[in-house]
């Protein structure tokens, strides 16, 4: 058994380096997007008080451990689509590295494999890991907090302690929704105080380490946090629809849209079969904080955050990508409740096999159908945009000074290809709304204004039409 134990481990590593190959391959291939440009443009440049202090734009693109990760590998590698993607590359071998760690504490072969697919192959996380923004780095990070918050539980080392709460307070600096994970983590830990009957001296003595990093975390983000409180954006409605129903949809790579609310619902079915795993263990066993306790007390008390924040202060309902705080909370959570279920009965532990392993083949289809080194989901339109900027690079010779009118969201994009390929020739592209301005280029994303599809530019000719809802023209001579 220990043998094929390790076989076992040997194959997943493989798929962990096959997941960083895919995820470098991304990073050098797919072009810059909308939110990396303007970071890039806007934000790196800045002294280190204006990036920790949210100088302007006061919008919520600057993910402040990102950008300065950003700034610092572009200050010692230079400027181009991989450097400012790697320090995200290198949270993403973080999470694979922690979450191999963490399976390996669960010691079942099943549990394994299963927990490395829902956990590891997901197409839409993937994209963040081989991006330059806040979110995989926010994932990552709140993965290693719950690793530490298990070997807390486990073994009760201090150190445990520092480290989940420090990496989840590094997950907030990454991007500011992970401040739910982060409240929610000190519920946790105090439901565990509370579980061992503390004094009220052992009790305070074992917040210590929630203290002092609290205390460090609302230092910093204070100031940032007042600054762009009027610029969060995300939905008014409920957290089904808005949270859940939006998360899915992203889940499926925003294609299939119409499986968005069904497959919201089994997750919901999903979480009430664990909520009456729990409850059968916890009578049976006695036993408050198994894993599938943890897991499910987590989940919970983060949604209860978000829902209690939306109700008292107003705070939008997190959406997409935003709410990619969920990913490994639900999946740590799945993969505990496949791995709780493996210690009943005979006729219960197969029956999970075969669903959660007709799960674990979903998500490997839905992931094998969206695998590209092409776009990023969330910023299709400009999947495109570096092949016209090169276009007009390569057919102006002359150096000649050109100017490209475009849609809003292109307009980044392509001034940050303007800047490291240094075209000083070529004018910052200007805003086009209903072609009326003269361009020698223009790039039009039509989705939002469909107004533009079947309008062309006066005296102009279309160079290119894209799936991507993008229009590409050249001005006549």
């Amino acid at each position: 058994m220990q043998l094929k134990n390790r076989n076992l481990e040997i194959v997943l590593w493989i798929g962990c380096l096959e997941l960083m190959r895919y995820t470098i391959t991304r990073a050098l291939k797919v072009g810059i997007s909308h939110d990396e440009a303007f970071t890039f443009i806007h934000y790196v440049p800045k002294s280190f008080h204006g990036i920790v202090y949210y100088d302007p734009p006061l919008i919520p693109n600057n993910h402040i451990l990102n950008t300065l990760l950003i700034k610092l590998s572009t200050f010692l590698f230079g400027a181009s689509e991989f450097t400012l993607r790697l320090p995200n590359l290198i949270f993403h071998a973080l999470f694979l590295i922690f979450s191999m760690q963490w399976l390996k504490q669960l010691h079942n072969k099943w549990t394994w494999i299963v927990g490395f697919i829902f956990l590891n192959i997901n197409v839409y996380l993937l994209d963040f890991f081989s991006l330059g923004r806040g979110y995989g780095m926010g994932v990552s990070l709140t993965f290693i907090s719950i690793y530490h918050f298990f070997q807390y539980h486990k073994h009760q080392k201090l150190s445990s302690n520092y480290f989940a709460y420090g990496t989840a307070a590094l997950a907030v600096y990454a991007n500011f929704t992970f401040l739910y994970y982060y409240l929610a983590l000190i519920g946790l830990f105090n439901i565990l105080f509370l579980t061992q009957k503390p004094g009220i001296v052992s009790f305070l003595k074992r917040n210590i380490p929630m203290l002092i990093i609290s205390a460090v975390l609302t230092y910093i983000i204070y100031a940032p946090l007042v600054n762009i409180q009027a610029e969060l954006f995300g939905g008014h409605g409920s957290f089904w629809v808005d949270t859940l129903e939006s998360l899915t949809w992203s889940y499926l790579y925003h294609h299939n849209y119409d499986w968005a609310s069904p497959l919201a619902d089994f997750i919901g079915y999903l979480l009430l079969g664990g909520l009456l795993t729990y409850g059968v263990s916890l009578v049976v066993r006695k036993k408050v904080l198994s894993p599938l306790g943890i897991s499910i007390i987590l989940l919970s008390l983060v949604v209860l955050t978000q829902v209690v924040q939306h109700h008292v202060m107003g705070t939008p309902y997190i959406t997409n990508r935003t709410a990619i705080i969920y990913f490994p909370l639900f999946f740590v959570f799945l993969t505990c409740l496949f791995h709780e279920l493996q210690s009943f009965h005979t006729i219960i532990r197969y029956s999970s096999q075969v669903i959660f392993g007709g799960i674990a083949l979903g998500v490997l289809m839905n992931s094998a159908s969206h695998f590209n080194f092409r776009e990023a989901s969330e910023w299709n339109y400009d999947y495109t945009t570096k092949g016209m900027v090169e276009y007009v690079r390569d057919h102006n010779p002359e150096k000649e000074h050109i100017s490209i009118g475009a849609s809003w969201p292109l307009k980044p994009s392509i001034l940050y290809y303007k800047t490291i390929w240094e075209l000083e020739w070529l004018q910052d592209p200007s805003f086009v709304d209903l072609m009326d301005a003269e361009n020698d280029y223009y790039i039009v994303e039509f989705f939002s204004n469909r107004e533009l599809e079947n309008k062309a530019p006066n005296d102009s000719k279309l160079i290119g039409a894209y799936d991507n809802r993008i229009k590409f023209y050249k001005a006549e001579e």
